[in-house]
């Protein structure tokens, strides 16, 4: 049995891939669900930058720290295997955020 790339028929009639199942494959978006919390707003201490933060599971222990893009202050720090993702979403003068 394959858990790579699974070869279903489209509603269309053509082999393909199962609309529920991610370009990476079945095991790989299995994974990425069950190793990822919800995305919350979180709020930078030093200066109020607003940054998007989602939790993600590695398989190890991390001890680090994040710093804010906007003051340079270490905003997060974490000692555990349950390690955040920042992306800024708005300055503390209310400008979005370059993508």
């Amino acid at each position: 049995m394959s858990l790579g790339r699974a070869s279903r028929t489209r509603a269309s009639g053509r082999p393909g891939r199962s609309p529920f199942i991610g370009p990476e494959g079945l095991l790989e978006a299995a994974v990425k669900q069950a190793h990822t919390w919800a995305m919350q707003i979180f709020k930078c201490p030093h200066c109020a930058a607003q940054y998007e933060l989602i939790m993600t599971h590695i398989s190890f222990r991390q001890r680090s720290y994040a710093n804010c893009q906007v003051c340079w202050k270490a905003m997060y720090s974490w000692d555990s295997s349950r390690v955040p993702r920042f992306t800024l979403v708005e300055q503390p003068d209310s400008t979005p955020a370059r993508r």
